[in-house]
């Protein structure tokens, strides 16, 4: 009977033991894996749906379509050019579906879809409102989505992967200019004041820049629902306890006053640089490339110096951990290719598509095969400017699960019923 007492003691503390090694192993940290950075004002929201990966699907799986519905989004200055690419081609295999984005900024997508009138444009153009679908570089935060509770929820998809860049003007320089995180910070917080200070001497191999005062260039003070200002200022308050605690991340910044030019949107901050000789800015990449300006390689988590380029933007989107809900920011990711300045576009629908204004059942089916056609056939490198990377395969298959689940509860709906019920 001692024996056997012993036998089942010594049987217990190796089934303990055996326990508390795979629960060891189960919380260690995936290396190359970041922890996605808070968004701002969370708030209680209702838990967010399991995205299950599914198998990979056909691009072309809902097929050319004779469905005739017509569309309005808005939102994103950033992905204005991109849409009507995608558009143009989306035409060919839908060619009954009209589909109208209105380029305002982020904040203003936000705005208009959720029904909230907005001003005239500068052209002259009243904004839709509500919007079928909003386009930002900025997700709905957390209290945003408790006021929105009442009216259905919201599904944010990641369809793009874009750059901010840092923008520069020095005459009688043809090299590469390489920036830290650290000194970009301290050069918009006015404290590095001169292209020839030691600090950037050394983030450049100890070849030293041309000896003239640094300008910066900025958005309004006034400015509020930039996508771009949102990522750069994420970024550098990541990096920067300083910039953090005295300017903010957000959209509207409390930059301190040390004389610098301010542009209205990203085309005026582009202006500013391009006609001042020692001038820096940020703006979208494709905003860069029009104007023809240079831009920084900047030093990304790893410590290597890397340029925003289709490859280093999927990098650096492979990077860190997305949440099921999709909302998070691509702040200074791991990855020895990474571009550390780097965010999702995301496209914002009702969960249940009868909540779209005049809605319709086909309104509803030819927006989500819309939706299908940009994750899919939209990400091929044909169909993307260079400023713009890939989303990542995996997060692709996640994505998916919205459309197509065993689950009727995770994918979109039309009046609380799966709205996809066959395969096309």
């Amino acid at each position: 009977m001692v024996h056997q007492n012993n036998y089942k003691v010594n049987l217990i503390l190796i089934i303990v033991a055996l326990c508390l090694l795979l629960t060891a192993c189960t919380n260690s940290s995936t290396p190359g894996v970041t922890t996605p950075t808070p968004l701002a004002a969370l708030a209680p929201t209702t838990l967010p749906l399991a995205a299950t990966a599914l198998p990979k699907y056909s691009p072309n799986l809902f097929g050319t379509t004779e469905l005739t519905a017509s569309l309005t989004g808005g939102g994103s200055t950033r992905i204005a050019a991109t849409f009507e690419q995608w558009l143009a081609q989306y035409k060919k295999q839908a060619p009954n579906i009209k589909i109208n984005f209105e380029s305002t900024n982020s904040g203003n997508g936000l705005t208009a879809f959720q029904g909230t009138p907005l001003p005239l444009t500068t052209a002259g153009i009243k904004p839709t409102a509500p919007l079928d679908f909003a386009g930002s570089d900025v997700p709905f935060n957390g209290t945003q989505l408790v006021g929105l509770k009442g009216k259905g929820e919201l599904i944010h998809l990641p369809v793009l992967v874009g750059a901010v860049v840092v923008i520069y003007h020095l005459d009688n320089f043809q090299g590469e200019l390489k920036l830290s995180g650290s000194n970009l910070a301290k050069i918009f917080l006015g404290q590095i004041k001169d292209w020839s200070d030691p600090a950037i001497t050394s983030d450049n191999g100890g070849i030293a820049l041309p000896a003239k005062p640094i300008t910066v260039a900025i958005r309004n003070r006034t400015s509020t629902g930039s996508g771009t200002s949102e990522i750069f200022s994420r970024y550098l308050a990541l990096i920067s306890p300083e910039v953090r605690d005295k300017v903010g991340a957000g959209s509207q910044l409390n930059w301190p006053q040390f004389g610098q030019l301010e542009g209205a949107d990203g085309t005026a901050v582009a202006n500013l640089v391009s006609n001042k000789d020692g001038a820096i800015g940020y703006v979208d990449q494709e905003v860069a490339d029009a104007k023809n300006l240079s831009y920084a390689s900047l030093r990304n988590y790893n410590g290597n110096y890397t340029r925003p380029i289709p490859r280093t933007l999927t990098s650096a989107a492979q990077g860190i951990s997305v949440p099921d809900d999709f909302r998070t920011f691509i702040i200074d990711p791991h990855g020895s290719e990474a571009y550390p300045l780097v965010g999702f576009s995301w496209l914002i629908v009702w969960k249940d598509f009868a909540n779209m204004p005049g809605a319709t059942l086909e309104k509803a089916q030819g927006l989500a095969y819309f939706l299908w056609w940009g994750l899919h056939s939209g990400q091929q490198r044909e169909n993307l400017p260079k400023s713009f990377g890939a989303l990542p395969s995996g997060l692709v298959e996640r994505l998916e699960s919205r459309f197509i689940n065993s689950d009727p509860s995770k994918v979109f709906q039309f009046n609380g019923q799966p709205l996809l019920t066959e395969i096309k």
